[in-house]
């Protein structure tokens, strides 16, 4: 596959704590598993041979031990399959820098990014994602999923409901475009909408019920030129707001002469991805987000947070 893994697995896990103290969020046990098992197991069903694995430096032994470990348990499906350590700086937050990393490794790598966090636990096929993004030539394809209550209490004495902030997502109905993520405590009263946005997609949805599992393709070209453009060191709150900000934007990203060659023969033909108005094929931009939002039926947990956790051990059995 013409895609790079990422497996994001520095943060610390502030918000797992106590859980966290004395282990490496990546390594915190779900079903008798490290949490990092999940997605490299993905990654694994699904193809992929050569996986970068973003850590901490001082947790490398670590986590490469418990990796060992599990693989003598659990050998890999894939031929050849095997993983390289992409070591970070001490001292950093839950997101920052993992933008940072992504630019870096984009810079040696040839082809798209597929970035995934450690701490999701989906069977939603990788191909699914990865077919739309190589279809429309996006800039930014994500998985989201519809949001659900745990059920039943959490364990503890003191145990209380923690109400996620929720995002308001805008999506074009014609086609799944991403159009933007707004972040509901910054956006209280309304939103602002304009008049480009408005023009281009009129059938527009808006939602506060979906939840970004943190599963990414992101075009290297785009990443390659953030640098000359903005300071992005979040993944989440900074590089992806970028990204979909750069759709309404003058200018394009450059991309490589493939897709422009693909471009060409989509505006030459009378095919288009959207009706209402005489543009040509993805409003003539090529600076295109989109979103995979995982069906009812297929299991996409984020353990993040300590009810996230206590519900993911609760769905997973190993």
């Amino acid at each position: 596959m013409n895609f790079q893994p990422v497996l994001l697995a520095a943060g610390r896990g502030e918000r797992l704590a106590p859980v966290s103290d004395k282990t490496p969020k990546c390594l915190i046990p779900i079903g008798n598993v490290p949490m990092l098992w999940y997605p490299l197991r993905s990654l694994d069903l699904a193809g992929f041979s050569d996986v970068l694995i973003v850590i901490l430096k001082s947790y490398e032994s670590k986590i490469s031990s418990a990796l060992d470990h599990m693989q003598k348990k659990v050998p890999w499906k894939t031929e050849g399959f095997h993983y390289k350590f992409h070591s970070i700086v001490e001292n950093i937050g839950e997101e920052e820098g993992t933008a940072t990393s992504l630019l870096n490794i984009a810079s040696v790598r040839k082809n798209d990014l597929l970035v995934i966090s450690c701490d999701l636990i989906t069977d939603v096929p990788l191909k699914s994602l990865i077919e739309k993004h190589t279809l429309h030539r996006a800039t930014l394809t994500c998985l989201m999923k519809k949001l659900s209550k745990p059920e039943g209490a959490l364990p503890g004495v003191r145990s209380k409901a923690i109400a996620k902030e929720n995002n308001v997502v805008g999506i074009d109905e014609t086609n799944d475009g991403l159009l933007f993520i707004y972040a509901a405590a910054d956006h209280k009263d309304h939103i602002n909408l304009t008049q480009t946005m408005l023009t281009r997609y009129p059938r527009m949805l808006l939602t506060s019920q979906l939840e970004d599992c943190h599963l990414y393709c992101i075009s290297r070209e785009a990443l390659l030129s953030v640098p000359h453009a903005t300071n992005c060191h979040s993944l989440r709150t900074e590089l992806i707001p970028h990204l979909l900000t750069h759709q309404y934007t003058p200018g394009d990203f450059s991309i490589d002469e493939d897709k422009l060659s693909m471009d060409l023969v989509t505006k030459l033909s009378s095919w288009t991805d959207h009706t209402g108005d005489m543009h040509g094929p993805y409003h003539d931009t090529k600076t295109r987000c989109y979103v995979h939002v995982a069906e009812s039926h297929n299991l996409c947990l984020r353990s993040n947070t300590v009810p996230d956790f206590y519900e993911a051990n609760k769905q997973v059995c190993w």
